[in-house]
């Protein structure tokens, strides 16, 4: 729990105390609400694409090389990505493009016993 989580946890559990001992309730009060602070946040990060109608449904093998996806609508700006988007009739798809080098595979981890 952060600080400031903590911090709270504590006023609250104070006024439902004094609350208890018939003293005025703690009323706490925020602005904005969590939720319009989230609201606000996905409002300044909102991402949008123009997906255009492909004649033909992509290949799903994984590569990116053929007509449908060379016309596809691109979203930029994310974390070593770029997905691509198009829809037919039937079907909206999506590709994701990974950049960069992939990570490296993960070390077996030491066991302290053998296997069963």
């Amino acid at each position: 729990m952060s600080l400031r989580g903590f911090a709270l946890a504590g006023a609250c559990v104070a006024g439902l105390a004094a609350g208890a001992a018939g003293a005025e309730i703690l009323k706490l009060e925020f602005s904005p609400s969590p939720i319009e602070h989230l609201m606000q946040s996905v409002e300044q990060n909102r991402k949008t694409v123009v997906a255009p109608r492909c004649a033909k449904a992509p290949d799903m093998s994984g590569k990116l090389d053929e007509a449908a996806w060379a016309k596809a609508g691109v979203l930029t700006g994310f974390a070593a990505a770029r997905v691509r988007v198009c829809y037919d009739a039937d079907n909206l798809y999506m590709a994701i493009e990974c950049q960069g080098k992939p990570p490296a595979p993960a070390a077996e981890p030491e066991r302290d016993a053998p296997p069963l």
